[in-house]
């Protein structure tokens, strides 16, 4: 039975988006909902002198009602990508230049930039997903749970799987009565950074362990 997970296209996310996408068949990037400040798709955690330090690429914001798909990173961008290259030099030693190709990659697009990075990281880990985009499925219906079970449905996907947040956001009988199961991943890290942070640290075999191991998975 195929497993789904659907997730909005984050700055460089921590491992735990990652061991989530190594357990699914299909991942689906929920890029096309309301983008919120809230959130991690602009910023994230480094390490520096021992301590979590956040990093962020302001945005170009038109209206509150901008999709995820639809935001663009500001103009002066490449000032806030030299910035956290600079950063990370000075507080890392490991594999800078792995890093550094991620982050000069050339799009404004917040969604396709996030997601090159994401993609690429995930196929240096030997991670056989496939990758999909909500916007690009012509989804039809609106609500939380509708969408989510039309995402499933298109790709015949029985299980539903999410981060271990999703325990106070989603209902599991409602999945049950359609005809799901859903099961919810713990990142088993006590503080998370961004994956920036995973790559500089642990070499390749050993970061694929840790997303391999270093969580639980409840229903």
């Amino acid at each position: 039975m195929s497993k789904i997970a659907i997730m909005q296209p984050y700055l460089f996310p921590y491992l735990g988006y990652f061991q989530l996408i190594n357990l699914v068949d299909i991942f689906v990037f929920y890029d096309d909902v309301k983008y919120t400040k809230s959130h991690w798709y602009n910023r994230n955690y480094i390490s520096e002198n021992g301590e979590r330090s956040l990093f962020t690429f302001p945005v170009l914001r038109n209206s509150t009602a901008d999709l995820i798909k639809d935001i663009f990173y500001s103009d002066k961008l490449s000032f806030y990508k030299n910035k956290l290259k600079k950063r990370l030099k000075f507080n890392y030693k490991n594999n800078l230049n792995i890093i550094y190709e991620l982050i000069d990659y050339n799009k404004n697009n917040l969604a396709n930039y996030n997601i090159n990075a994401i993609i690429n990281i995930s196929r240096s880990l030997n991670f056989t997903t496939l990758f999909f985009r909500s916007s690009e499925l012509s989804l039809t219906t609106v609500g939380r749970y509708e969408r989510i079970f039309e995402i499933c449905r298109h790709f015949n996907c029985n299980y539903y799987v999410n981060s271990i947040g999703g325990k106070n956001l989603y209902d599991k009988n409602k999945f049950y009565d359609y005809g799901l199961e859903i099961e919810l991943l713990d990142c088993k890290i006590d503080q998370p950074f961004s994956i920036i942070h995973e790559i500089m640290m642990f070499n390749t075999s050993d970061l694929i362990k840790r997303v391999s191991c270093e969580y639980e998975l409840f229903k």
